[in-house]
């Protein structure tokens, strides 16, 4: 503790800091709650409207794969292949399911390429936190932790005072503040 006499004008600084530090407080918040405003809005708006492009093919750089159709066909022609026999109504019951499940495969692939140029569904809310991460508020928020210990130094200041001794206060809070003691 370094208690030292103080003049009213270093005491009225410290009031006019606080006051001060207390609109940028006020300012980086307003300032963090626009940017998740404008953050949700977007993301709200991202599910309501299609996809652009570019967002359709970061999501999906590669057509489908369609493994579990090829598993299936390759299934199917297996028991093609071991029926044996005069009976053909289980094979042609087998190759019909392979021609459609060919015409899914198809309206897959034909679905992926139409919509790399013009996308016809939404972006669900996991995609767009995918394509587009939640602001951080980084500055901001180093920004308030700072104004927060700056003003609480120098609340401290003032309550360091008068008493027991009348104009003394301890100076010591003042450093790291904008403040200073002559």
């Amino acid at each position: 503790m370094n208690m030292q006499q103080i003049t009213a004008a270093t005491l009225l600084a410290a009031k006019n800091r606080i006051i001060a530090l207390g609109q940028t407080f006020k300012d980086a918040n307003l300032a963090i709650g626009q940017r998740n405003d404008e953050y949700d809005r977007r993301k709200q708006a991202a599910q309501r409207e299609l996809m652009r492009p570019s967002e359709f093919v970061s999501l999906f750089p590669s057509p489908p794969t369609l493994a579990a159709e090829n598993a299936e066909i390759a299934s199917k022609q297996a028991q093609i292949a071991a029926i044996t026999g005069t009976n053909t109504f289980p094979k042609a019951l087998l190759e019909q399911d392979i021609f459609m499940l060919n015409v899914m495969k198809n309206m897959k692939t034909e679905t992926y390429a139409r919509e790399l140029s013009k996308p016809e569904r939404t972006m669900t809310a996991a995609q767009f936190s995918t394509l587009y991460p939640a602001p951080t508020h980084a500055t901001d928020l180093s920004t308030i932790s700072a104004a927060q210990t700056e003003a609480n130094k120098l609340d401290s200041f003032l309550k360091s005072g008068p008493y027991p001794s009348p104009g003394l206060y301890d100076v010591d809070l003042l450093a790291g503040t904008a403040v200073s003691y002559p």
